[in-house]
């Protein structure tokens, strides 16, 4: 007796039987995924599935961040990496940053400046395109000269920035400083400062 006949008890079930089964149950490649996947149709037709490998064209894009009703932040945390940052190695600090960092500091720019504006949050926001080409050490090239306080370049700033200044001063300092588990963080973390 074979291991099909001991499963199903007879011998008349083959292959045939068991499409034939699928289809009445349900199960055929015409069913609704059990799944609700973001670029599903109206109709239930599953498009742009992730693990169809023959449209290669997804995997370029940055991820979309999309916190529905759940938090980042409820639910990573805002504390510090188990290992203190220092003594991190380079693929400790990148599952990191892509782990916790991103979804978080994600969800505080969309909270606080807008969930359109920054639906594509990705690591660009702050390392820049040359990121992965610096290792992504920071602070970055690619964002703002931030002028000395006092001058009237730094005045500008605050005059024409003015929610994006307190948004980086009361939300995102102190989030980067916690989750980093820094004692102090500046502006110079992540902006370069003036030559």
């Amino acid at each position: 007796m074979t291991v099909r006949q001991c499963f199903f008890g007879r011998r008349l079930f083959d292959w045939w039987s068991a499409g034939a089964l699928l289809w009445f149950l349900g199960c055929s490649g015409d069913a609704q995924p059990a799944l609700s996947h973001p670029e599903a149709s109206a109709g239930g037709e599953h498009v742009g599935d992730p693990l169809a490998f023959d449209d290669m064209s997804d995997f370029e894009r940055p991820p979309r961040i999309d916190h529905g009703t759940q938090s980042a932040i409820e639910m990573l945390g805002m504390g510090p990496p188990d290992d203190p940052w220092e003594s991190m190695n380079y693929e400790a600090r990148k599952w990191y940053m892509i782990g916790k960092f991103l979804p978080v500091t994600a969800e505080l720019f969309a909270r606080d400046l807008g969930r359109d504006r920054y639906a594509e949050f990705s690591c660009v926001h702050c390392h820049g395109e040359e990121g992965p080409e610096r290792g992504f050490a920071m602070p970055s090239a690619n964002r703002m000269v931030i002028p000395p306080p006092g001058t009237p370049e730094h005045d500008w700033m605050m005059q024409s920035f003015p929610d994006m200044v307190e948004f980086m001063a009361t939300a995102l300092m102190p989030a980067a400083q916690q989750m980093l588990g820094w004692s102090q963080i500046s502006c110079y973390a992540c902006h370069p400062a003036p030559r």
